[in-house]
């Protein structure tokens, strides 16, 4: 797994806002209306950034951690809520990528905050990435989507 070392990127920011500090993220883009990305309808943000360069990936525009925008965790919690009629019972919140866990600091906070305003959240990994924040994200999440690349050691790493 690659870890820490990846770390001096910047993958979110901290911001003085309103007297305090505001945690930002690296966004792609949103799905509103995802129906692939866990179970039921889901909100699904998909953060920038993944060491993992995937053969098959469908999102390679997101490999870089220097593309996409800042989204802060008022405006996760507001996409979700837009998409709150459509998600039912099952449906939630998925933060994809890239991968998602780069910024674990920044999904900790996200999921407290969805939590806290009743939604449920998911992670979806490529198993590929852990650092010192991904434990805690992944205990702060309802269920961890694992995209398993491949069983044989030597063909994952050809993918």
């Amino acid at each position: 797994m690659r870890g820490a070392r990846n770390r001096h990127l910047a993958y979110y920011s901290l911001k003085k806002t309103h007297g305090g500090l505001r945690m930002k993220g690296r966004l792609h883009s949103i799905e509103t209306f995802g129906a692939v990305d866990g179970p039921g309808i889901r909100t699904v943000f998909f953060m920038q950034g993944c060491p993992a360069r995937c053969l098959y990936c469908h999102n390679p525009d997101s490999w870089s951690c220097d593309a996409g925008r800042d989204i802060d965790i008022d405006e996760i919690v507001h996409w979700a809520d837009r998409g709150r009629p459509y998600h039912g019972e099952k449906g939630g919140v998925t933060f994809s990528g890239g991968e998602a866990l780069i910024q674990g600091e920044f999904l900790i906070e996200a999921m407290k905050a969805l939590k806290e305003n009743g939604f449920k959240s998911a992670i979806d990994v490529s198993g590929t990435y852990a650092d010192e924040y991904t434990e805690e994200a992944i205990k702060h999440c309802d269920l961890v989507l694992l995209d398993i690349k491949h069983t044989d050691p030597e063909r994952f790493k050809i993918i």
